[in-house]
């Protein structure tokens, strides 16, 4: 059977088409007002993200000023362990010399 397009079918078909697209136009519009709202979160997040940032700066500031405050007594700390250390290491050679010579 041999199917004939009248002007009166090709009208029909073009406005269901219409109607079709008229959907598929409200869709995308739903689609880029939660795009638009997907922004707005990101802007908030990026705000957030600044202020955290910051923060993270002041207390890295923060602790690099403390930690050269005990830079030099540091130092000290080591020097004195050392002296410590040796000395221990001095007294049981020293022992086991003694133990060995009698």
């Amino acid at each position: 059977m041999r199917v004939s397009w009248t002007d009166d079918r090709l009208d029909a078909l073009s406005g269901r088409m219409e109607e079709r697209f008229d959907g598929v136009n409200e869709r995308f519009e739903r689609v880029n007002e939660r795009f638009g709202r997907v922004d707005e979160r990101f802007e908030e997040v990026n705000r957030r993200l600044d202020a955290v940032e910051t923060k993270v700066d002041v207390v890295g500031q923060r602790l690099d000023t403390k930690i050269d405050a005990l830079g030099g007594r540091l130092d000290t700390i080591l020097l004195g362990l050392l002296c410590v250390g040796g000395g221990l290491i001095a007294s049981l050679v020293t022992a086991v010399v003694a133990v060995i010579v009698t």
